[in-house]
């Protein structure tokens, strides 16, 4: 993503103090008077539905966590933009899971609990990279085409020929 798009999204930052466990130096921002933020940006690509199924009516902002950590996953591995997701956040020890629906929804099924007992959403959005790394191939970016367009009509001239020598006479006159 470039710079303008980061801009029109828009970001916030989350204030991590101390630094959670799973944290990446490349993720954090360190104020002088040494709090720990990270800079996050507003929304992320697909369509992304989340179900809590724990039976512990989980806190929205674990539910909120799930997507947004999809929703990097997409976005930095290179998914698919209309990807369609639904996170089920099933009952404690629950193995986590992933199936595509007939209906071509990628359905991840996680144990809700521990991830509402995280200590930071690092460790939540690692879990989602790599599992929709199994699921879902990145797309790779088009090559940049940077050379000029072609041309119909092409004129060499070779500078070095001309009418003073004899053996040249011919050549320039056809």
């Amino acid at each position: 993503m470039n710079e303008q798009d980061t801009i029109d999204r828009g970001w916030f930052y989350v204030d991590e103090t101390p630094i959670p466990p799973g944290a990446r130096a490349a993720r954090t921002i360190h104020t002088k008077d040494k709090r720990v933020l990270s800079r996050r940006l507003h929304g992320f690509p697909g369509h992304i539905r989340v179900f809590d199924r724990s039976g512990q009516g989980l806190p929205r902002a674990t539910l909120l966590r799930a997507a947004a950590a999809v929703g990097h996953g997409i976005e930095a591995g290179g998914h698919p933009k209309d990807a369609r997701v639904d996170i089920v956040l099933a009952t404690a020890g629950t193995t986590p899971s992933v199936k595509n629906d007939p209906g071509g929804v990628l359905v991840f099924t996680v144990d809700g609990p521990s991830m509402a007992a995280a200590p930071s959403a690092h460790a939540v959005q690692d879990l989602f990279t790599a599992m929709l790394t199994m699921v879902m191939p990145p797309v790779l970016p088009l090559a940049q085409n940077t050379s000029t367009p072609p041309c119909h009509r092409v004129l060499f001239f070779e500078s070095l020929m001309n009418t003073d020598m004899p053996h040249n006479d011919g050549e320039i006159s056809q």
